[in-house]
């Protein structure tokens, strides 16, 4: 038998057993720390997606510090903290017979 982690992540700030499971996006790796990582970034890569989407910024190839207009990187700064900070994490463990 393997170890498996799952680490749902949603904005929702209801109790894990709330959340509609056929929307919570997942990720699994065999670590908890594994899962925890691969949520962490895929929560970065959506928040880059919204900011992206909303303010037509592009976090891959830009830093935010490198953006000149000073009122949109205030903006863009304050949203992309509020983005990530609204995100949980939740992991649950699980088993997979082999």
């Amino acid at each position: 038998m393997t170890k498996i982690y799952i680490a749902f992540y949603d904005t929702d700030y209801g109790s894990r057993e709330e959340w509609n499971t056929f929307y919570t996006p997942w990720v699994a790796a065999t670590t908890r720390e594994g899962a925890n990582k691969l949520a962490k970034e895929r929560i970065e890569a959506a928040v880059k997606e919204n900011i992206l989407d909303d303010y037509d910024v592009d976090l891959n190839t830009v830093d935010i510090d490198s953006i000149e207009d000073a009122e949109l990187r205030d903006e863009v700064r304050a949203e992309y903290a509020n983005w990530i900070g609204s995100y949980n994490i939740h992991i649950q463990e699980g088993q997979l017979d082999a």
